[in-house]
């Protein structure tokens, strides 16, 4: 249901949802709740992604997985003004911190919000962290990264940086 004035959608239902069909609609939503009994969203790059004036989603605990056409864009791809990402501190499957989206073993992002101004990336993080991952973080104003095994970017920086993000990405 999307109330029009406020720009909030919640999205009832049991198992899956597929977005697809509010392609009409997806500049007047502004906040999505994801509501108990959804477990999977179903999505195609360039269509529910791309939530112009998003600016906030939550997701319950019963929520497990997004669904997309490409492996390599997270949720919310293209949602510029997207400031958080809320979960239930009772999902099994994932956490929220600080408005990121993470697996609940934070071992893998799963989605950030574009507009996030602070963002922490915990030292679990297992893989290698591309520049193309965070590079539309246009609002970013900080950005810690946790103690490191190994590199989690192209020469393992650890540390708090204020300033020149793509210098770690080099």
């Amino acid at each position: 249901h999307l109330d029009t004035e406020s720009g909030l959608l919640t999205i009832k239902g049991i198992g899956s949802c597929n977005l697809n069909k509010l392609s009409d609609y997806i500049s007047l939503v502004k906040e999505i709740v994801f509501e108990e009994g959804i477990k999977y969203a179903d999505g195609v790059d360039g269509k529910w992604f791309a939530f112009v004036n998003l600016r906030k989603v939550y997701m319950p605990s019963t929520f497990i997985s997004f669904h997309t056409s490409n492996i390599n864009r997270q949720p919310f791809y293209n949602s510029k003004n997207l400031e958080y990402i809320d979960c239930s501190p009772l999902n099994e499957h994932l956490v929220s911190i600080d408005g990121v989206l993470f697996n609940k073993e934070q071992t893998k992002v799963i989605a950030y919000p574009w507009a996030v101004k602070k963002l922490t990336i915990p030292s679990t993080i297992e893989k290698q962290l591309q520049y193309e991952e965070f590079e539309n973080l246009h609002s970013l104003q900080e950005l810690t990264l946790g103690s490191l095994n190994g590199s989690m970017f192209n020469h393992g920086a650890a540390g708090t940086y204020n300033q020149g993000f793509g210098a770690l990405f080099r």
